[in-house]
C-alpha cells in the first residue's frame, strides 16, 4: 500500500470498516451449514492477536463433488496449528485474515498438505474484505501461474472460529523458500533469499532492514529471516542487490553486458511489470515487493503478492484510473521503461499472451469461480453486510455512479474492467518505452 494510502488508513479507520454495519444480525448459524466448499473449523477459544501465533485446532472437511457440515468427520485435516492475524491495514477490517502454521502436538512445525496443495507448514487464510468479488487475489495469482512463474496456489474454503460463522475465505500458500513453492539454488554466500522491498511507515520501529543506495527503499530478509543468516550472507546480498540498482541507475543502464542485465533476470521482470501494469496494482513496486535470489541465478522480480487494491477497485490515482501506464514512474520500472530493448521484450511478451488467449481464458476462470461461490457468498454477504456501500478504498461502478448492489454486479464490474484494461494494453503496448 502506498504512503498516502496507510496515511488516510490511519487517519479514517471509520472509512476502512464502510459507511455501514459490517456486522450483520441475520449471520448464518454455524451449526446447521452445509457447504460445498471445503469447510475449516478453528477452535481457539481466545482473541486471536496480532502476533505471536497462538496455539489452536484446525479441522478441515472437504467432500468434493458433496457437502461439508461441522457435523461431519475431518477428513482433509484435523490436527494443532498456530494462528496470528495479519496484514497491515487490511487488520483493521472487521473480518481479518489469518496467518496459521500447521503443527506437531510439540508445537513443531508440521508439513502437511492442504486441499491439493503440497506439503508445507505456512498458510494464510485470506478474508478478502474490502474485494467484494472475492477474486481478485485469486485471479492475479493464477494468472501469474499462467505464465508459468510461482504463485501461491489458492482455494476457496468458508470458516467457523469458535461456532461463529466468518464467511468466505481463501487458503493460499504464504510466500517461503521450499522446494514447493520459492524454488532456488542454495550453494554458499550467493544463495538462496528471498526479500521484501517495503516502504518507510512498514519498517518504523523495526530493526535490521537496510535501505537500498540509490532510491532509499526499505529492504527486509523475508525468508531467511535476517536472525538466520550470518553476517558475510546478510553482507553479500545487500551488496548484490545494492549493486543491480547502481547499474539500473547508472549511465550505461542498457548496455547488454555491463548494465542492469548482469544481475537481474529479464524475463522474470517482464513478467512482473506486465501482470502488475494488466491489473494496474495501487500497490505495485511500492509494496509487497518480493525479490528472490538463487545461486545460479540472477535476482527474480517475484512472486506476486497483494492485488486487493487493483482491478479497478482503489479510487484513488493512479490505480482509479483505468487508462494510463501504472509503473512508469515507480523505483525500478522507470529506469526499465526507459531501455528500448527491455520496452520491446515487454510488447513482444504480451502479444505473444494475447495469442494465447489469456484475457479469454482469464474470463473463463472468473465464471467458474463465481458460479462455485453462488451459494457460499450468499452466506459470506449476510455475515458482512457490505454489498452496496463503500468499504475502504472501493471505486464506484463507472456506469451508475453507485458501488454495486449484488454479487454479481461485483462481478459484472471485473470482468468489464479486464477487458477495458487488456483492450488498452493492444492500443498502447509499444507505446510503453517513450
Amino acid at each position: 500500500m502506498t504512503r498516502s494510502a496507510l496515511v488516510l488508513a490511519a487517519l479514517a479507520p471509520a472509512v476502512l470498516l464502510g459507511t455501514t454495519s459490517a456486522r450483520g444480525s441475520a449471520a448464518p448459524a454455524a451449526a446447521s451449514l452445509r457447504t460445498t466448499l471445503p469447510l475449516v473449523i478453528i477452535d481457539v477459544k481466545r482473541r486471536i492477536p496480532d502476533a505471536p501465533k497462538v496455539p489452536a485446532r484446525m479441522r478441515i472437511i472437504h467432500n468434493p463433488g458433496g457437502t461439508n457440515s461441522p457435523r461431519e468427520r475431518a477428513n482433509a485435516y484435523d490436527g494443532l496449528i498456530g494462528i496470528e492475524v495479519r496484514g497491515h491495514s487490511s487488520a483493521r477490517f472487521p473480518k481479518r485474515s489469518y496467518a496459521i502454521e500447521t503443527r506437531t502436538a510439540r508445537r513443531r512445525a508440521r508439513n502437511v498438505p492442504l486441499l491439493g496443495m503440497p506439503r508445507e507448514n505456512d498458510w494464510i487464510l485470506y478474508a478478502s474484505y474490502n474485494d467484494k468479488s472475492l477474486l481478485r487475489n485469486v485471479v492475479a495469482h493464477w494468472t501469474a501461474r499462467q505464465l508459468g512463474r510461482y504463485s501461491s496456489r489458492t482455494r476457496y474454503v468458508e470458516l467457523v472460529v469458535d461456532g461463529r460463522y466468518e464467511g468466505v475465505y481463501v487458503l493460499m500458500e504464504r510466500v517461503k523458500r521450499s522446494p514447493r513453492r520459492v524454488a532456488l539454488s542454495d550453494v554458499g554466500l550467493s544463495g538462496a533469499y528471498v526479500v521484501e522491498l517495503s516502504t518507510n511507515p512498514r519498517v518504523r520501529g523495526k530493526r535490521g532492514f537496510f535501505r537500498l543506495p540509490v532510491t532509499g527503499k526499505p529492504v527486509e530478509f523475508y525468508d531467511p529471516k535476517r536472525t538466520s543468516l550470518r553476517p558475510a550472507e546478510r553482507a553479500w546480498m545487500r551488496r548484490y542487490i545494492g549493486q543491480f540498482e547502481q547499474a539500473l541507475y547508472g549511465d550505461a543502464f542498457a548496455d547488454q553486458a555491463n548494465g542492469y542485465r548482469r544481475w537481474l533476470d529479464v524475463e522474470s521482470a517482464v513478467d512482473y511489470v506486465l501482470l502488475q501494469e494488466l491489473f494496474k496494482n495501487q500497490d505495485a513496486l511500492i509494496t509487497s515487493v518480493f525479490v528472490a535470489k538463487g545461486a545460479r541465478t540472477r535476482l527474480r522480480l517475484g512472486p506476486i503478492w497483494d492485488f486487493d487494491l487493483a482491478m479497478g477497485n482503489a479510487y484513488f490515482y493512479p490505480a482509479g484510473v483505468l487508462e494510463g501506464w501504472m509503473l512508469r514512474s515507480r523505483p525500478w520500472a522507470s529506469r526499465l521503461y526507459r531501455d528500448p530493448a527491455f520496452a520491446a521484450a515487454m510488447a513482444a511478451r504480451w502479444r505473444q499472451l494475447r495469442s494465447e488467449r489469456l484475457i479469454e481464458r482469464m474470463l473463463a476462470f472468473v465464471d467458474a469461480n463465481a458460479r462455485a461461490l453462488e451459494q457460499p457468498q450468499r452466506r459470506n454477504f449476510r455475515r458482512w453486510r457490505i454489498l452496496g456501500s463503500y468499504v475502504w478504498p472501493n471505486s464506484v461502478d463507472p456506469a451508475t455512479g453507485q458501488y454495486p448492489p449484488t454479487y454479481a454486479a461485483e462481478v459484472r464490474l471485473l470482468k468489464n474492467w479486464l477487458r477495458r484494461r487488456a483492450a488498452w494494453l493492444d492500443r498502447n503496448i509499444g507505446s510503453v518505452g517513450s
